[in-house]
């Protein structure tokens, strides 16, 4: 299953994560093989200050357990770079990232596939 946390910052977080980058990076690089996609949010304003807004990590686990674990155990959670986050279940059904889409339309009924069976 695949869980994704959509963090947010508080306020301008800059500094902090600047001098919590580097133990952030190494954490992820020794959980990489859980982690379906990572990275930061910018804000959608030009206007705001902020060079961050918030984050957005997915992991691959087999329980919400062990995802949130990987999750609180990254440095930019302990540093509390996040004022809030929000987990979810997700299940990727279109893109790129799965090599096209799930389904197929065949006479006018859906039918689901393995996009990466093509």
């Amino acid at each position: 299953m695949i869980y994704a946390f959509i963090c947010k910052d508080g306020g301008d977080k800059t500094q902090i994560r600047r001098d919590v980058l580097l133990e952030h990076l190494r954490y992820i690089e020794s959980v990489i093989d859980k982690i379906v996609v990572a990275g930061t949010c910018p804000p959608l304003s030009s206007s705001d200050p902020r060079q961050f807004e918030g984050s957005m990590l997915m992991y691959r686990a087999d329980s919400p357990a062990e995802a949130r674990s990987l999750f609180e155990c990254d440095p930019y959670f302990k540093n509390k770079i996040w004022d809030s986050y929000e987990m979810m279940n997700f299940s990727p059904v279109a893109g790129d990232y799965i090599g096209g889409r799930t389904w197929d339309i065949v006479d006018g009924k859906v039918m689901r596939k393995d996009p990466r069976a093509a």
